[in-house]
Parts: structure tokens; C-alpha cells; sequence
């Protein structure tokens, strides 16, 4: 009993810090599986932001979820056929427009409710908007734009625009509008997880109305 406590002792070092081979009798790590991996129970852990990865030599490493647990960024939205504008000033003489049609939005991060578009994760976004009033606005400045609210603000800036005077002729009988009705704007812009998009017309009236399908509406998708 002695020599095989003796012997068992001894061996020891040689089983603690060995390589085991499974199927294999060459391991070359630590525990080396030639075969199938069956594993029957694994712990959910909602708070781990790491993934095992299998390398091309079939070792598993460790490695961040970086841009696996969210799709890119592609909307596109517009409204019904004449979308009025939602009385919540932006800044003054802007007003919001109310984009209630989604025609696409594959990381569901727009709504239609509160016309909001909040970004799910860190990146550079491609933002155009569009809008055409339904009737003439004489002598008065019409411009649509694009404003970023930073996550955690609750005021918002205004990040692109076009703007200009509205001007009609009046030919006596009848009146020309000179101006296009149509404005609209684009911008690249740097967006961190939870900052917030919403668009907004720069009007003389709230009573305005805009023409929606394709006349206004906005698009957005993540360029990186």
C-alpha cells in the first residue's frame, strides 16, 4: 500500500500540469478533443458581452461581440397624403414633422409615433430629408432640416438645412411661384448609442400641410 501511495504521489506534478488528448494521443493544449463537443447545460449570463470563438487551428479563444448583436441602420419612412405638422417647437419657427409611414426599417429604431429615430449603436449614419408644401407659401422662408438630440439631452441642434425665401409674382389674374416647393437636405453625421434624429420644416404658419408618398420623407442608413 506504501509503494502506491509512493508511486500515486508522484505522479501528481505530471497529471496536474500534463496535456490530456481525447481521441488523440498527441494534445497540444492543455485538453485537446478530436470529435464532437457536447455540452448539456450552459449557464444563461445576460451581462457577458464576450463569445467563444473556434480559430482556423480549432482552438477556442475569447472574443468581444463587436457589431454581432445589432444589424446596421436602413430606414426609410414617409407619411399619408397630406401630413400636418406636430405643434412641439424644435427651435423657433420650426415645427416637426410627423413621418407616420415606415416603408422599411430593419433595426426598428424609428417610431412612428413620437417621429423619433434612435440609434442602437456607435456609427457614422447618411441622413436626407425631404418635404413639399402642399400650397404656396408666399414671401416667407420655407426650409427643412435635420436635428440630433444628444442620449440623456432633451434639447436638440440643428445639424443641416436648406432655407430660402418663398417667392411668388403676381400677374394680376393670376399668381407664379418661383420658388420650388420642395426643400431638402443630407449630412453625414457621428452618432452614439441612444443620440436621437427627428425632423423638422421651418414654416410661417402651423397649419401648413406637407404633401407625404413620395413627395416627403426621409432616409437613413449606417455607412460604418
Amino acid at each position: 500500500m506504501k509503494t502506491l501511495t509512493a508511486i500515486f504521489l508522484s505522479s501528481l506534478p505530471f497529471l496536474l500540469y500534463s496535456q490530456v488528448g481525447i481521441n488523440t494521443e498527441q494534445p497540444t493544449s492543455m485538453l485537446d478533443i478530436n470529435g464532437d463537443l457536447r455540452i448539456r447545460s450552459v449557464p444563461v449570463n445576460n451581462t457577458q458581452t464576450n463569445i467563444l470563438v473556434i480559430e482556423s487551428d480549432g482552438k477556442v479563444s475569447q472574443n468581444q461581440t463587436l457589431g454581432l448583436q445589432t444589424r446596421k441602420t436602413f430606414i426609410r419612412a414617409t407619411g399619408s397624403t397630406s401630413m400636418s405638422l406636430i405643434n412641439l417647437t424644435i427651435l423657433q419657427g420650426w415645427y416637426q414633422i410627423g413621418f407616420n409611414t415606415s416603408a422599411f426599417d430593419e433595426n426598428s429604431e424609428y417610431s412612428t409615433t413620437t417621429y423619433l429615430y434612435t440609434a442602437k449603436q456607435d456609427g457614422i449614419y447618411d441622413i436626407y430629408v425631404q418635404a413639399k408644401t402642399e400650397s404656396l407659401v408666399s414671401a416667407a422662408e420655407f426650409g427643412v432640416g435635420i436635428f440630433k438630440r444628444n442620449v440623456g439631452e432633451t434639447t436638440y441642434t440643428l445639424m443641416a438645412e436648406e432655407t430660402f425665401l418663398s417667392v411668388n409674382i403676381n400677374l394680376g389674374v393670376t399668381s407664379i411661384d418661383v420658388s420650388p416647393p420642395i426643400r431638402s437636405t443630407r449630412t453625414l453625421l457621428k452618432l452614439k448609442q441612444g443620440d436621437a434624429i427627428t425632423f423638422a420644416v421651418k414654416v410661417p404658419l402651423l397649419s401648413l400641410k406637407l404633401v407625404g408618398g413620395t413627395s416627403s420623407f426621409f432616409s437613413i442608413y449606417q455607412v460604418k
